[in-house]
Protein backbone atom coordinates (compact mmCIF):
# COMPACT_ATOMS: atom_id res chain seq x y z
CA UNK A 1 0.00 0.00 0.00
CA UNK A 2 1.47 3.57 -0.42
CA UNK A 3 2.46 5.76 2.33
CA UNK A 4 2.41 9.71 1.81
CA UNK A 5 5.87 11.34 2.99
CA UNK A 6 3.63 13.62 5.19
CA UNK A 7 -0.40 13.75 6.12
CA UNK A 8 -1.10 16.39 8.60
CA UNK A 9 -3.67 14.96 10.73
CA UNK A 10 -7.70 16.08 10.95
CA UNK A 11 -8.85 17.95 13.17
CA UNK A 12 -11.19 17.01 15.50
CA UNK A 13 -14.46 18.27 14.10
CA UNK A 14 -13.06 18.22 10.80
CA UNK A 15 -14.96 16.31 7.61
CA UNK A 16 -13.15 13.68 5.93
CA UNK A 17 -13.31 15.22 2.63
CA UNK A 18 -12.11 18.42 3.73
CA UNK A 19 -8.59 16.22 5.12
CA UNK A 20 -8.06 14.58 2.09
CA UNK A 21 -8.54 18.22 0.19
CA UNK A 22 -5.68 19.92 2.71
CA UNK A 23 -3.89 16.51 1.98
CA UNK A 24 -4.15 16.97 -1.51
CA UNK A 25 -3.38 20.14 -1.80
CA UNK A 26 -0.08 19.73 -0.18
CA UNK A 27 1.16 17.55 -2.77
CA UNK A 28 -0.36 19.91 -5.53
CA UNK A 29 -3.07 17.25 -6.67
CA UNK A 30 -6.65 17.08 -6.30
CA UNK A 31 -9.27 14.79 -3.75
CA UNK A 32 -9.75 12.10 -6.67
CA UNK A 33 -6.21 11.89 -7.82
CA UNK A 34 -5.13 11.68 -3.85
CA UNK A 35 -7.87 8.83 -3.41
CA UNK A 36 -6.82 7.26 -6.64
CA UNK A 37 -3.24 7.09 -5.16
CA UNK A 38 -3.90 5.42 -1.81
CA UNK A 39 -6.62 3.16 -3.05
CA UNK A 40 -9.85 3.97 -1.83
CA UNK A 41 -13.31 3.35 -2.70
CA UNK A 42 -15.99 5.44 -4.29
CA UNK A 43 -18.27 5.29 -1.31
CA UNK A 44 -18.81 8.39 0.51
CA UNK A 45 -16.31 8.80 3.16
CA UNK A 46 -17.78 11.80 5.05
CA UNK A 47 -20.42 9.36 5.79
CA UNK A 48 -19.03 5.77 6.89
CA UNK A 49 -15.87 3.66 5.59
CA UNK A 50 -15.44 0.43 4.55
CA UNK A 51 -13.21 -1.51 6.79
CA UNK A 52 -10.82 -1.19 3.75
CA UNK A 53 -11.25 2.28 3.22
CA UNK A 54 -9.96 2.32 6.53
CA UNK A 55 -7.03 0.35 6.35
CA UNK A 56 -5.68 1.79 3.47
CA UNK A 57 -6.16 5.20 4.24
CA UNK A 58 -4.37 4.35 8.36
CA UNK A 59 -1.67 2.96 6.47
CA UNK A 60 -1.02 5.62 3.58
CA UNK A 61 -1.33 8.53 6.55
CA UNK A 62 0.69 6.76 9.01
CA UNK A 63 -2.60 7.25 11.63
CA UNK A 64 -3.84 4.45 14.14
CA UNK A 65 -6.79 2.79 12.18
CA UNK A 66 -8.77 3.54 15.61
CA UNK A 67 -8.55 6.96 14.51
CA UNK A 68 -9.67 6.56 11.36
CA UNK A 69 -12.77 4.40 12.14
CA UNK A 70 -14.16 7.42 14.43
CA UNK A 71 -13.64 10.25 11.86
CA UNK A 72 -17.24 9.36 10.25
CA UNK A 73 -19.79 11.35 10.42
CA UNK A 74 -22.07 8.85 11.41
CA UNK A 75 -20.02 8.35 14.64
CA UNK A 76 -20.37 11.52 15.67
CA UNK A 77 -24.02 12.37 15.24
CA UNK A 78 -26.58 10.71 16.73
CA UNK A 79 -29.58 9.48 14.24
CA UNK A 80 -27.85 10.74 11.49
CA UNK A 81 -27.92 8.74 8.02
CA UNK A 82 -26.30 9.55 4.68
CA UNK A 83 -29.73 11.48 2.89
CA UNK A 84 -29.12 13.75 5.72
CA UNK A 85 -25.45 15.12 4.14
CA UNK A 86 -26.03 17.90 2.14
CA UNK A 87 -25.30 16.83 -1.37
CA UNK A 88 -21.65 17.61 -3.02
CA UNK A 89 -21.42 19.80 -6.00
CA UNK A 90 -21.35 17.19 -9.36
CA UNK A 91 -18.82 19.11 -11.62
CA UNK A 92 -16.43 20.23 -7.85
CA UNK A 93 -17.25 17.44 -5.53
CA UNK A 94 -17.14 20.47 -3.02
CA UNK A 95 -19.92 19.73 -0.33
CA UNK A 96 -21.27 21.11 2.56
CA UNK A 97 -21.86 24.93 3.71
CA UNK A 98 -19.39 27.27 5.70
CA UNK A 99 -19.11 29.59 8.37
CA UNK A 100 -17.22 33.06 7.44
CA UNK A 101 -16.09 33.53 11.27
CA UNK A 102 -14.67 30.15 11.72
CA UNK A 103 -12.62 30.53 8.49
CA UNK A 104 -11.76 34.35 9.53
CA UNK A 105 -10.59 32.56 12.85
CA UNK A 106 -8.73 29.77 11.34
CA UNK A 107 -6.59 32.61 9.61
CA UNK A 108 -6.35 34.78 12.38
CA UNK A 109 -4.87 31.90 14.26
CA UNK A 110 -2.47 30.82 11.61
CA UNK A 111 -3.81 27.19 10.95
CA UNK A 112 -5.11 25.23 8.31
CA UNK A 113 -8.89 26.25 7.00
CA UNK A 114 -10.99 23.33 6.93
CA UNK A 115 -14.49 22.40 6.40
CA UNK A 116 -16.51 21.17 9.78
CA UNK A 117 -18.25 17.99 9.89
CA UNK A 118 -21.09 19.83 11.47
CA UNK A 119 -21.37 22.09 8.10
CA UNK A 120 -22.62 18.72 6.11
CA UNK A 121 -25.53 17.99 8.28
CA UNK A 122 -28.80 19.37 6.04
CA UNK A 123 -30.51 20.18 9.47
CA UNK A 124 -27.80 22.05 10.73
CA UNK A 125 -28.37 25.89 9.37
CA UNK A 126 -26.39 27.81 11.92
CA UNK A 127 -22.62 27.48 13.09
CA UNK A 128 -22.94 25.98 16.59
CA UNK A 129 -19.48 28.52 17.72
CA UNK A 130 -21.27 31.60 16.39
CA UNK A 131 -24.58 31.26 15.75
CA UNK A 132 -24.30 32.38 12.11
CA UNK A 133 -26.10 31.81 8.97
CA UNK A 134 -23.93 29.08 7.25
CA UNK A 135 -23.45 29.90 3.60
CA UNK A 136 -22.75 28.01 0.12
CA UNK A 137 -19.49 27.12 0.06
CA UNK A 138 -19.52 27.77 -3.36
CA UNK A 139 -20.58 31.55 -3.03
CA UNK A 140 -17.25 31.93 -2.00
CA UNK A 141 -15.60 30.40 -4.65
CA UNK A 142 -13.01 28.34 -1.89
CA UNK A 143 -10.64 25.90 -3.36
CA UNK A 144 -7.93 24.33 -0.87
CA UNK A 145 -4.73 25.61 -1.69
CA UNK A 146 -1.47 25.51 -0.32
CA UNK A 147 0.04 28.84 0.55
CA UNK A 148 2.97 27.68 2.74
CA UNK A 149 5.52 25.33 3.88
CA UNK A 150 2.73 24.40 6.48
CA UNK A 151 -0.37 25.70 5.46
CA UNK A 152 -3.75 25.02 3.29
CA UNK A 153 -5.97 27.72 3.34
CA UNK A 154 -9.50 27.81 1.28
CA UNK A 155 -8.67 30.23 -1.26
CA UNK A 156 -10.78 31.64 -4.89
CA UNK A 157 -10.41 29.45 -7.85
CA UNK A 158 -9.31 32.72 -9.98
CA UNK A 159 -6.65 33.25 -7.21
CA UNK A 160 -5.64 29.53 -7.20
CA UNK A 161 -5.11 29.87 -11.34
CA UNK A 162 -3.06 33.03 -11.38
CA UNK A 163 0.82 33.12 -11.98
CA UNK A 164 2.75 34.36 -8.33
CA UNK A 165 3.44 37.22 -10.07
CA UNK A 166 -0.05 38.77 -11.02
CA UNK A 167 -1.65 37.40 -8.19
CA UNK A 168 -3.96 39.55 -6.90
CA UNK A 169 -4.21 39.79 -2.34
CA UNK A 170 -6.32 37.05 -1.42
CA UNK A 171 -9.83 38.69 -0.28
CA UNK A 172 -11.62 38.07 3.08
CA UNK A 173 -14.45 35.58 3.00
CA UNK A 174 -17.47 37.41 3.70
CA UNK A 175 -20.85 36.21 4.97
CA UNK A 176 -24.29 35.99 2.53
CA UNK A 177 -26.54 37.88 4.43
CA UNK A 178 -28.45 35.16 5.10
CA UNK A 179 -30.64 35.65 8.27
CA UNK A 180 -32.84 33.01 9.74
CA UNK A 181 -36.04 32.74 11.57
CA UNK A 182 -36.68 32.24 15.35
CA UNK A 183 -39.13 29.08 14.87
CA UNK A 184 -36.33 27.68 12.20
CA UNK A 185 -33.79 28.03 15.29
CA UNK A 186 -35.69 27.03 18.00
CA UNK A 187 -36.76 23.41 15.28
CA UNK A 188 -32.75 23.45 14.68
CA UNK A 189 -32.13 22.95 18.63
CA UNK A 190 -35.07 20.89 18.80
CA UNK A 191 -33.35 18.47 16.46
CA UNK A 192 -30.04 18.42 18.13
CA UNK A 193 -31.78 17.66 21.66
CA UNK A 194 -33.88 14.69 19.77
CA UNK A 195 -30.92 12.90 18.47
CA UNK A 196 -29.63 12.81 21.89
CA UNK A 197 -32.41 11.06 22.70
CA UNK A 198 -34.85 13.97 23.88
CA UNK A 199 -37.87 13.58 23.35
CA UNK A 200 -39.80 17.34 21.40
CA UNK A 201 -41.36 19.35 23.80
CA UNK A 202 -44.89 18.68 23.53
CA UNK A 203 -45.71 22.51 24.22
CA UNK A 204 -44.44 23.65 21.28
CA UNK A 205 -44.27 20.36 18.69
CA UNK A 206 -46.59 18.36 16.82
CA UNK A 207 -43.30 15.90 16.44
CA UNK A 208 -44.28 13.06 19.26
CA UNK A 209 -40.71 11.74 20.98
CA UNK A 210 -38.80 9.78 17.83
CA UNK A 211 -36.68 11.17 15.90
CA UNK A 212 -36.90 8.93 12.79
CA UNK A 213 -40.98 9.56 13.11
CA UNK A 214 -40.09 13.32 13.45
CA UNK A 215 -37.64 12.89 10.25
CA UNK A 216 -39.88 11.40 7.88
CA UNK A 217 -42.78 13.96 8.79
CA UNK A 218 -40.37 16.89 8.00
CA UNK A 219 -38.62 15.30 4.72
CA UNK A 220 -42.61 15.47 3.56
CA UNK A 221 -43.58 18.62 4.50
CA UNK A 222 -39.99 20.02 2.97
CA UNK A 223 -41.50 17.68 -0.07
CA UNK A 224 -44.80 19.53 0.05
CA UNK A 225 -43.62 22.85 -0.04
CA UNK A 226 -41.28 22.23 -2.99
CA UNK A 227 -44.34 21.12 -4.92
CA UNK A 228 -46.85 23.24 -7.43
CA UNK A 229 -50.07 24.95 -6.52
CA UNK A 230 -52.76 23.26 -7.94
CA UNK A 231 -54.94 26.97 -8.22
CA UNK A 232 -51.89 28.76 -9.70
CA UNK A 233 -48.89 26.45 -11.00
CA UNK A 234 -46.39 28.24 -9.07
CA UNK A 235 -44.27 26.41 -6.67
CA UNK A 236 -46.42 26.23 -2.74
CA UNK A 237 -43.48 27.60 -0.85
CA UNK A 238 -43.09 30.96 -3.42
CA UNK A 239 -46.82 31.59 -2.74
CA UNK A 240 -46.79 31.03 0.98
CA UNK A 241 -43.55 33.38 1.26
CA UNK A 242 -44.74 36.14 -1.40
CA UNK A 243 -41.38 36.19 -3.37
CA UNK A 244 -41.15 36.69 -6.91
CA UNK A 245 -40.92 33.10 -8.80
CA UNK A 246 -37.51 34.10 -10.43
CA UNK A 247 -35.81 33.80 -6.98
CA UNK A 248 -36.43 30.08 -7.33
CA UNK A 249 -33.88 27.54 -8.07
CA UNK A 250 -34.36 26.37 -11.96
CA UNK A 251 -34.99 22.59 -10.82
CA UNK A 252 -38.36 23.63 -9.25
CA UNK A 253 -39.54 26.20 -11.69
CA UNK A 254 -39.41 23.78 -14.84
CA UNK A 255 -41.40 20.37 -14.13
CA UNK A 256 -42.17 18.55 -11.05
CA UNK A 257 -39.21 18.74 -8.46
CA UNK A 258 -37.74 15.14 -7.42
CA UNK A 259 -38.44 13.93 -3.73
CA UNK A 260 -36.02 14.38 -0.75
CA UNK A 261 -34.29 17.28 -2.57
CA UNK A 262 -34.02 19.36 0.81
CA UNK A 263 -29.75 18.21 0.83
CA UNK A 264 -29.41 19.77 -2.79
CA UNK A 265 -30.98 23.49 -2.39
CA UNK A 266 -28.55 26.17 -1.54
CA UNK A 267 -28.12 27.76 1.59
CA UNK A 268 -31.04 30.32 1.31
CA UNK A 269 -33.39 28.40 -0.26
CA UNK A 270 -32.63 25.40 2.61
CA UNK A 271 -33.62 27.97 5.22
CA UNK A 272 -36.61 28.93 3.41
CA UNK A 273 -37.96 25.88 3.37
CA UNK A 274 -36.65 24.17 6.53
CA UNK A 275 -38.71 27.62 8.43
CA UNK A 276 -41.71 26.89 6.87
CA UNK A 277 -41.54 23.21 7.57
CA UNK A 278 -40.80 24.70 11.60
CA UNK A 279 -44.11 26.31 11.02
CA UNK A 280 -46.14 23.66 10.46
CA UNK A 281 -44.32 20.98 12.39
CA UNK A 282 -45.27 23.81 15.31
CA UNK A 283 -48.45 23.23 17.22
CA UNK A 284 -51.11 25.22 14.96
CA UNK A 285 -51.76 27.80 18.02
CA UNK A 286 -47.91 28.70 18.35
CA UNK A 287 -46.78 29.65 14.99
CA UNK A 288 -50.17 30.49 13.54
CA UNK A 289 -49.56 34.18 13.50
CA UNK A 290 -46.10 34.17 12.13
CA UNK A 291 -47.19 31.12 9.20
CA UNK A 292 -49.82 33.98 8.03
CA UNK A 293 -47.45 36.48 8.58
CA UNK A 294 -49.57 38.96 9.13
CA UNK A 295 -52.40 38.48 7.00
CA UNK A 296 -55.64 37.25 7.03
CA UNK A 297 -56.90 33.76 6.75
CA UNK A 298 -57.42 34.25 2.90
CA UNK A 299 -54.11 35.71 2.48
CA UNK A 300 -52.99 32.22 0.72
CA UNK A 301 -55.95 31.93 -1.45
CA UNK A 302 -56.01 35.96 -2.80
CA UNK A 303 -51.83 34.60 -3.79
CA UNK A 304 -53.30 31.68 -5.40
CA UNK A 305 -55.48 33.93 -7.71
CA UNK A 306 -58.48 33.39 -5.62
CA UNK A 307 -60.69 36.52 -4.96
CA UNK A 308 -61.93 37.24 -1.37
CA UNK A 309 -65.34 37.12 -2.85
CA UNK A 310 -64.81 33.61 -4.07
CA UNK A 311 -63.26 32.71 -1.08
CA UNK A 312 -66.12 33.85 0.80
CA UNK A 313 -67.95 31.34 -1.23
CA UNK A 314 -65.45 28.55 -0.15
CA UNK A 315 -66.08 28.10 3.85
CA UNK A 316 -64.49 24.30 4.03
CA UNK A 317 -60.76 26.51 2.26
CA UNK A 318 -61.02 29.25 4.25
CA UNK A 319 -61.72 27.70 7.56
CA UNK A 320 -59.15 25.07 6.77
CA UNK A 321 -56.40 28.33 6.47
CA UNK A 322 -57.68 29.94 9.74
CA UNK A 323 -57.32 26.38 11.95
CA UNK A 324 -53.38 24.81 10.92
CA UNK A 325 -50.88 26.27 8.85
CA UNK A 326 -50.81 22.90 7.41
CA UNK A 327 -54.42 23.02 6.28
CA UNK A 328 -53.32 26.29 5.10
CA UNK A 329 -50.75 24.78 3.06
CA UNK A 330 -52.66 21.88 1.67
CA UNK A 331 -55.76 24.30 0.15
CA UNK A 332 -52.70 24.95 -2.73
CA UNK A 333 -51.91 21.19 -2.79
CA UNK A 334 -53.35 18.69 -5.60
CA UNK A 335 -55.76 16.00 -4.53
CA UNK A 336 -52.70 13.73 -5.66
CA UNK A 337 -50.44 15.39 -3.41
CA UNK A 338 -52.94 15.18 -0.76
CA UNK A 339 -53.65 11.95 -0.97
CA UNK A 340 -49.54 11.25 -1.32
CA UNK A 341 -48.97 13.33 2.19
CA UNK A 342 -51.86 11.13 3.91
CA UNK A 343 -50.67 7.88 3.11
CA UNK A 344 -47.10 8.99 4.29
CA UNK A 345 -48.48 10.16 7.48
CA UNK A 346 -48.54 6.96 8.95
CA UNK A 347 -45.45 6.95 9.25
CA UNK A 348 -45.62 10.44 10.99
CA UNK A 349 -45.69 11.01 15.52
CA UNK A 350 -49.10 10.63 15.99
CA UNK A 351 -49.67 14.66 16.92
CA UNK A 352 -49.12 15.73 13.36
CA UNK A 353 -50.90 12.56 11.80
CA UNK A 354 -53.82 13.58 13.60
CA UNK A 355 -53.59 17.37 12.43
CA UNK A 356 -52.64 15.78 9.12
CA UNK A 357 -55.70 13.51 8.81
CA UNK A 358 -58.26 16.70 9.88
CA UNK A 359 -56.55 19.32 7.40
CA UNK A 360 -56.42 16.53 4.60
CA UNK A 361 -60.41 15.88 5.26
CA UNK A 362 -60.93 19.45 4.96
CA UNK A 363 -58.81 20.72 2.14
CA UNK A 364 -60.07 17.92 -0.31
CA UNK A 365 -63.96 18.98 0.56
CA UNK A 366 -62.54 22.26 -0.35
CA UNK A 367 -60.82 20.83 -3.47
CA UNK A 368 -64.31 19.22 -4.23
CA UNK A 369 -66.31 22.82 -3.71
CA UNK A 370 -63.56 24.50 -6.08
CA UNK A 371 -64.45 22.55 -8.53
CA UNK A 372 -68.34 22.78 -8.44
CA UNK A 373 -67.43 26.30 -8.97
Amino acid sequence: MPVLNFASPPFPDEAISSWLDRIAARFGAGRDELADYLGLGDGDLDYDMSPRDQKALAHGTRLAPSEIALLPIRHRTPWIGVEDLVEPDIETGVRGLICPRCLEEDEAAGRHQYVRSQWLDVWSVRCRVHGCALQNFEDADLYARQTGPRRVRLTGLFEQTRGPERRRRLKPVRAAGISVPCELTALELAIERARQGSPFDPNLWSLGRSWPAARSALCDLSDLLLTRSRLSGRPILATWFDRPDDLLPAAFTCGAPRRGALGALLAPWRVRVLAGVAVLAARPDKFLSSALHGYGPNHLLELQGISTKLADKLPNLVRVAARDPLGMLLCAATPKEIERLASRSIYWPRPLRDRMASAAAMALAGAGDLADM
